[in-house]
């Protein structure tokens, strides 16, 4: 009897220990300096042309003819088209014949009020006279003021004869005719810029965070690649898709229109998709802490993406495998890769 009551306490301790041994599990763990990466993110681009224009006829008149084709490269003042310009040249010579005639009458004005201020030293000149000269001076100045503006105007309808390019392009597009009747306003050429270009995306508010802190970004597109600089931000959050528009700057080597993809390596460190575990709404990673699993809560972690983990420290051990399963504050014991296997 004395040695059964013994044996009792051994039996439990024998117990105790098997149950701790039991509950312990068997983990590979990897220091966060091997694991971290700097993943890349790609978002559908567009490469835009800031300048895109119709051009469109800025008088009345028939269209002698077309000076470029659909795909011309065209500078900035190339002429596109020409307008019967017969009317308007006309209304300039008239123009200027008007402007000469008030020059004449304003220099005859001029002439009298010189004569009547001297006059009026030696008071040989009515106060009534005196007052009617210069009223004709000031009335001849005016008129010779408003023929001058008319043949600008005149003249402004004659440049309007020849269609020339806004800007440095590419023409896409020509519905003028020779034969045609054009009134202002009348479409002619559609002509797109190829120096001031930007490549455009749309980013939800996450990746706009993570392009801001990225190391390296770029443009893919059209066969070409090309790094990109500093950018833009639309400060709109479109309703449709609730996105924000990005702007980089970029210069003529690339095509109006060009889709592709923005890329960017992300500057946070983060951590493989596949070793993120979810507790209970709780998505982060396992860590080894004092012989047991810790739950590290990644904020924003998402299944199936890398999870941003700045916080952790480069030595943080982190459970590679054997954490299925695992809960939290639960014993673990290390070994290699080939001890976790079944």
């Amino acid at each position: 009897m004395r040695r059964l009551l013994l044996l009792i306490p051994l039996l439990a301790l024998l117990s105790t220990a098997t149950t701790g041994a039991e509950s312990s599990r068997l983990v590979v763990v990897r220091s966060f300096s091997e694991l971290a990466i700097h993943p890349r993110i790609e978002v559908p681009a567009t490469v835009l042309a800031l300048d895109d224009s119709r051009v469109s006829a800025e008088i009345s008149g028939r269209l002698l003819g077309a000076e470029v084709e659909v795909g011309a490269r065209v500078e900035q003042g190339d002429l596109l088209a020409r307008i019967d310009c017969r009317e308007a040249r006309s209304a300039e010579e008239e123009a200027i014949a008007a402007l000469d005639a008030a020059r004449a009458r304003r220099d005859l004005a001029e002439r009298q009020w010189r004569r009547a201020q001297a006059l009026k030293r030696d008071r040989n000149i009515s106060e009534e006279l005196y007052s009617q000269r210069k009223a004709e001076r000031e009335q001849a100045v005016a008129e010779f003021g408003r023929a001058g503006a008319r043949l600008d105007t005149a003249r402004i309808r004659v440049s309007r004869c020849e269609v020339k390019a806004p800007f440095a392009g590419v023409v896409v597009e020509r519905s003028a005719q020779a034969g045609m009747w054009v009134a202002p306003g009348t479409p002619l050429f559609r002509v797109v810029g190829t120096r001031r270009l930007e490549v455009t995306a749309g980013l939800d508010l996450r990746e706009l965070e993570t392009l801001r802190q990225a190391v390296d970004r770029g443009f893919e597109g059209g066969g070409r690649s090309r790094p990109l600089g500093e950018f833009r931000v639309v400060p709109v959050v479109r309703s449709e898709s609730r996105e924000v528009e990005v702007r980089f700057p970029v210069d003529g080597e690339l095509f109006p229109g060009t889709a592709g993809s923005l890329w960017w390596q992300v500057g946070e460190p983060h951590l493989p998709a596949e070793l993120v575990s979810f507790r209970e709404g709780r998505g982060g990673v396992f860590v080894l802490e004092n012989g047991r699993a810790r739950l590290v809560t990644l904020p924003g972690t998402r299944e199936g993406v890398p999870a941003a983990a700045p916080m952790l420290p480069p030595d943080t051990l982190i459970i590679v495998e054997g954490r299925h399963g695992l809960v939290e504050g639960q014993p673990v014991r290390v070994g290699d890769a080939s001890d976790s296997r079944p």
